[in-house]
């Protein structure tokens, strides 16, 4: 009952990820876009549910080329550093930061 439909989904996503047996004109960039797209100007918390999709995949014996993992990875770091040095420039800027009214102040007895 539901070990062979269990297994029979198990072979379905198998194909369906593999680039040589699927029969679908995907790219590999393409075929893992949906997880990979999540790593790019998203905070931890979306590349967290990226990673729980990679999880999956991994549970369901679906690889991943290496090269893809890294690149994923690597653009996942540096949209989280992105981020936070967009929120540190934002605290920078806040009027109530000494800082900034600092620099301001001098800047504008320069001018």
């Amino acid at each position: 009952g539901s070990d062979w439909k269990l297994m029979l989904t198990l072979i379905y996503f198998s194909k369906m990820f593999d680039i040589e047996l699927c029969p679908l004109p995907f790219s590999l960039e393409e075929m893992f876009g949906f997880i990979s797209c999540r790593f790019t100007g998203y905070p931890a918390s979306v590349q967290e549910q990226a990673l729980l999709w990679l999880h999956v995949l991994s549970e369901l014996d679906i690889i991943v080329p290496l090269q893809l993992l890294i690149s994923m990875f690597s653009d996942g770091v540096n949209s989280v550093k992105e981020l936070a040095n967009q929120r540190k420039a934002r605290a920078n800027d806040q009027p109530g930061n000494l800082t900034a009214r600092r620099v301001t102040f001098i800047c504008a007895c320069f001018h």
